[in-house]
């Protein structure tokens, strides 16, 4: 929840490799396991460096708001729904 928020913000994300940040498209987090890296990549933050994907994050987290995964998960549940009955009327 937190990477998501910040991406919200449009602030840098830096975390080590695990969901949902691995899963994002390159350049909208920077992903390290390695102690130095990570701490480079705060640095980095922290001066500006990564301020020219800002943008690329905050239209990200637009595309990904709560409303929009509940709607996508009504439209999942009624295409099942339907499939169901039809199957049912079929004979299935």
């Amino acid at each position: 929840m937190k990477a998501w928020d910040a991406l919200a913000l449009g602030v840098p994300v830096i975390t080590t490799s695990v969901p949902p940040a691995t899963s994002w498209p390159a350049g909208l987090a920077t992903i390290t396991d390695d102690p130095a890296s990570f701490a480079s990549a705060v640095l980095a933050a922290l001066t500006g460096l990564h301020d020219d994907q800002r943008e690329a994050r905050l239209e990200y987290a637009s595309r990904n708001r709560w409303r929009d995964r509940i709607e996508l998960a009504h439209e999942v549940l009624d295409g099942a729904a339907v499939g169901r009955a039809a199957g049912r009327a079929a004979g299935g």
